[in-house]
């Protein structure tokens, strides 16, 4: 499996982070997996699931913090 390079995958982590920045400052509502990636792929071209990818390596590392609230709709809250 090829690797993401390193701009590219730069460039999604700046997205992710500010749909959370953008998503807090809006209420924090809950927000479905689909969104987040419509909202980065709209910004840089990326594999579908590279979104998500990079919102868990981020929480991982501990730059976010999210609750799923649906896993069968893929539904989550930043916290």
């Amino acid at each position: 499996m090829a690797s993401v390079p390193p701009s590219v995958a730069q460039a999604i982590q700046d997205h992710v982070l500010d749909f959370e920045r953008e998503t807090k400052n809006n209420g924090n509502p809950p927000f479905y997996m689909r969104d987040l990636t419509a909202a980065v792929l709209a910004k840089v071209v990326a594999a579908p699931d590279s979104p998500g990818r990079i919102l868990r390596m981020l929480k991982r590392q501990g730059f976010v913090d999210y609750r799923v609230e649906d896993r069968a709709r893929s539904l989550y809250r930043f916290v």
